[in-house]
C-alpha cells in the first residue's frame, strides 16, 4: 500500500513539473523587445538597455536589428549616459541609413504638390512624443532640416501643400545641437501626436521616416 501512495505522489508530481517546464520557453526577440518597450516607458532604463540587447543578440531577421539599436540608444540618453547613447546612435545610423531613408516622389496635382513616400509606416519607431534625433552633419546640412507629419493614404504616405496655402503641411519645431564627433542632436521642439513622420532637408528628395506610438 505504501509504494502504491509512493508510486501516485511521483505521478502527480510529474504531471505538474512538465507543464512547468513546458512554459519556461526561452524568450523571443519579440519577447526582449516587448519587455524592453516596457521596462522604458516604466521609467526602468537599465532594464530596456538590458532587454533590447538581448532582442539584438536573438533578432535572425537583419531588416529589425537598427530597432533594437534605437531603442537602446534611446534609453542610454534617458540616463543621462551621453557616451554610451552617441555610440548606439551611430551603430543605428550605419546599420538603418538605406532602410528610414526614403526618396520623396513629388505628384502634381493641379495647382498643388504632394510628397508621396512609399508605404504606409516606418521602421523606426519611437514612443517618445518629443523625441531626439542623433544625424551626421557630413551628410546633411541639418541648418535646412525641416519635419512634417504624413497623412497616409491608399498604403503609402504624403506631404501635401496647396498654392494658395489652405492645408498645407506646416513644418514642426526642431533645435539642431553640434555634440561632437560630426554628429548633431535634433531635439523635436513640440510634442507630436502618434503618426508617420519625416525629417528632410529643405529643396532635397530624401527624408528620415520615422513613426510615434
Amino acid at each position: 500500500m505504501e509504494t502504491t501512495v509512493a508510486w501516485i505522489v511521483v505521478a502527480l508530481a510529474a504531471s505538474v513539473l512538465f507543464p512547468a517546464l513546458a512554459l519556461a520557453q526561452p524568450k523571443t526577440p519579440d519577447d526582449w523587445y516587448k519587455e524592453g518597450e516596457n521596462k522604458y516607458n516604466l521609467g526602468d532604463f537599465p532594464g530596456a538597455v538590458e532587454a533590447f540587447k538581448k532582442g539584438f543578440e536573438l533578432e535572425p531577421n537583419e531588416s529589425k536589428k537598427a530597432a533594437y539599436l534605437f531603442n537602446v540608444a534611446q534609453a542610454y540618453r534617458m540616463e543621462k549616459d551621453c557616451s554610451n547613447a552617441q555610440f548606439f546612435y551611430k551603430r543605428y545610423l550605419a546599420l538603418k541609413e538605406n532602410d528610414t531613408k526614403k526618396p520623396l516622389k513629388e505628384e502634381k496635382r493641379k495647382d498643388d504638390v504632394a510628397y508621396i513616400v512609399s508605404g504606409a509606416a516606418s521602421s523606426a519607431k519611437t514612443p517618445l512624443a518629443g523625441p531626439r534625433f542623433i544625424f551626421q552633419s557630413e551628410k546633411l546640412d541639418v541648418a535646412n532640416l525641416k519635419l512634417y507629419r504624413f497623412e497616409v493614404k491608399n498604403g503609402r504616405r504624403e506631404v501635401f501643400f496647396a498654392h494658395n496655402g489652405k492645408n498645407s503641411a506646416k513644418p514642426r519645431r526642431m533645435n539642431p545641437t553640434a555634440v561632437g564627433g560630426g554628429l548633431y542632436r535634433i531635439e523635436v521642439e513640440e510634442s507630436l501626436e502618434n503618426g508617420e513622420y519625416g525629417i528632410t532637408p529643405e529643396g532635397s528628395n530624401q527624408v528620415f521616416c520615422f513613426q510615434v506610438y
